[in-house]
């Protein structure tokens, strides 16, 4: 036998958490073939101060290969290690490939322990860290103002490393940069081990237009030692401007007639007053407002002749016919 590797961590993990499996690879000076029909090999472990045995489950060119799922109360704070002779063909016969009379040595010396193999069954392993960001709002303020929409990108569960992630302005939104917004020159947010919060502020330019909310959207990515939840994050730009009170016609009155009267004979004045919604000022310096109406069949216009409060007044004198 060469060498035994140990598997099963990712890159820059040290341990094995309660139900992650250590796998080992026994390699071998030569390509081998096992025969299993006696018997399956296993492979004593030194786990803590317990020997724990690890199952065959495959092999392939020059290598054996065991598997042992860690335990509740496994623990060994100086990493997992290989008993010497700790490999047991029970009952298998391991050949040279090439070779069939070639049969496999099994002793070995100890494969020691390491810290970038503990192992702690107490615990199932933490969450990978996760970069997460949430909408934001900010009211749009008068021309002249400038206020910060703020987004804020959180980590969670802090990490034991640096993270970072890069942002910029994902130039997917409605607002117009450099016109509602300061331009996002984008940049890099880092989080120092046990940070979980970093924001990016957009400097929003206020105006005083009458318009529809607008929203800015930041693009996340390159994230480095955490996973990435979100990817692009909406903020809106609520407007803040009150349009000009509408002014319309709210009803008509018509007067002229005496209590009681329901007829307005010859010679006699129609008067309607128009009213509006707000108190009204008239200026005829371009001319005068007048009012159709319906007599009959006939289409008759009455002239304009007064203002007051939040009515104009027009008046027509019954003709003969």
């Amino acid at each position: 036998m060469e060498l035994i590797g140990f598997r099963g961590l990712a890159e820059g993990d040290s341990t094995y958490y309660r139900d992650e499996v250590v796998r080992v690879r026994v390699f071998f000076t030569k390509h081998v073939t096992v025969d299993t029909s006696g018997g399956e090999p296993y492979l004593d472990l030194t786990v803590g101060s317990t020997t724990r045995r690890a199952a065959y489950n495959s092999s392939r060119q020059n290598y054996l290969g065991f598997s042992y799922r860690v335990q509740a109360d496994d623990f060994d704070g100086d990493g997992v290690s290989v008993l010497a002779n700790g490999l047991a063909l029970n009952g298998a016969v391991v050949t040279a490939k090439d070779d069939a009379s070639l049969v496999a040595d099994p002793a070995h010396g100890a494969a020691e322990g390491g810290l970038s193999r503990k192992v702690d069954g107490s615990r199932v392993r933490p969450p990978d860290p996760t970069l997460s960001a949430g909408g934001a709002s900010v009211t749009e303020g008068a021309s002249g103002a400038e206020t910060d929409l703020g987004f804020a990108v959180r980590l969670s569960p802090p990490a034991a490393v640096r993270v970072t992630v890069e942002y910029a302005d994902a130039g997917s939104g409605t607002a117009t940069s450099g016109e509602d917004y300061v331009a996002i020159d984008g940049g890099t947010l880092t989080f120092e081990p046990g940070d979980t919060l970093r924001t990016v502020r957009v400097k929003v330019l206020g105006d005083d237009v009458v318009e529809d909310d607008e929203t800015v959207v930041l693009a996340l990515s390159g994230a480095t030692n955490a996973e990435l939840a979100t990817r692009t994050v909406r903020g809106t730009i609520v407007d803040d401007d009150e349009a000009l009170p509408a002014l319309t016609v709210q009803r008509f009155n018509f007067r002229g007639l005496a209590e009681g009267d329901s007829t307005y004979y010859r010679d006699e004045v129609v008067r309607v007053r128009v009213f509006f919604t707000k108190h009204v000022t008239v200026d005829t310096s371009g001319g005068e407002p007048y009012l159709d109406l319906t007599v009959g069949s006939t289409t008759r216009r009455a002239a304009y002749n007064s203002s007051r409060q939040n009515y104009l007044g027009f008046s027509y004198r019954v003709q003969a016919d």
